[in-house]
């Protein structure tokens, strides 16, 4: 009787061990297929974002631009996206600066004065733009209302580049009267 225990015991712990290992296998099997899923997922969203990006850097012909886009694409916060927005505008603002003296060496004086005076009443009115922006965009508060800030203001400092670089290109470009 006592040998017939044994064995039943034996061979009902054999059994629990057996289950035991085949329910820690399926629970493993079953981690590993969760983490599959989830791997997957993300690297969907991740090519997701890859041509996402991809169509933005078609839609942009100003390396200002492709360098912006391309440096928040690579940042993972806020902030440093910011920080990508402000090099952009400090970029436009060289352009600026590039067209004004471009245009300078172009002209004619009186041209020039004409360009320089827009110049400073455009100063003027984008230093009160920026105004603006601070009051109602900026101290809204919370972090997505500085970048969209940051974007408002680089989008104004872009806009004038863009200007004087058109007026340039149709200057430079008109056939001069040699009559």
């Amino acid at each position: 009787m006592k040998k017939l225990i044994i064995v039943l015991i034996s061979l009902l712990l054999l059994l629990s061990s057996f289950a035991l290992g085949f329910f820690v296998k399926k629970s493993i099997d079953d981690k590993k297929y969760t983490n599959l899923i989830a791997e997957n997922k993300k690297l969907k969203a991740e090519v997701k974002l890859i041509n996402e990006l991809n169509n933005k850097l078609t839609n942009f012909d100003n390396p200002i631009d492709i360098n912006e886009q391309s440096c928040i694409y690579k940042t993972d916060n806020a902030a440093d996206s910011r920080n990508c927005i402000y090099y952009a505008t400090k970029e436009w603002e060289k352009e600026i600066d590039k067209y004004i003296k471009l245009l300078e060496q172009s002209t004619t004086k009186e041209q020039y004065k004409l360009i320089k005076d827009s110049q400073n009443l455009w100063l003027q009115q984008s230093k009160k733009d920026n105004d603006i922006i601070n009051e109602f965009i900026f101290n809204h508060g919370g972090t997505m209302y500085f970048d969209i800030a940051a974007s408002d203001y680089e989008e104004l400092i872009k806009n004038r580049a863009e200007f004087l670089k058109w007026v340039y290109k149709i200057h430079t470009d008109r056939i001069p009267d040699n009559s």
